[in-house]
């Protein structure tokens, strides 16, 4: 993956590529200033990974997703441009804690099923 993130360093970025391809987003990340852009091939919905020295955050591109998430954290301020809402996570969830939200709104906009296992984030935390 393509390394990105001002100041995020080679280990956190890392932690954010394994955790990305281990969810569903093993494209290249595109760096966005501090932030990663992450894109998959099993869904339209991007995000924005970063750390901030701290906790990760996690920016849903898809106004949709980011309701949908919000169910189930808050969200936080200060979400980057572009993007719906941001959210802190303990480990990176990419597409576990937002993955109830990506496949409802990919169902409604397409009838064709996605390939999508959904054991691949059971075990991590949120």
């Amino acid at each position: 993956m393509a390394r990105g993130g001002a100041h995020l360093s080679p280990v956190t970025l890392s932690e954010i590529e394994q955790a990305a391809a281990r969810n569903g987003y093993p494209a290249d990340a595109e760096p966005r200033g501090d932030w990663l852009l992450l894109r998959s091939p099993w869904t339209a919905h991007g995000l924005l990974a970063t750390h901030d020295g701290t906790r990760f955050l996690v920016a849903p591109l898809s106004p949709t997703v980011a309701e949908e998430v919000a169910r189930e954290r808050p969200a936080l301020p200060g979400a980057p441009q572009g993007t719906a809402a941001v959210f802190a996570a303990a480990t990176l969830r990419l597409h576990g804690v937002p993955a109830t939200a990506l496949t409802k709104e990919d169902e409604r906009q397409s009838p064709v099923t996605r390939c999508h296992d959904p054991g691949a984030s059971a075990g991590a935390g949120g």
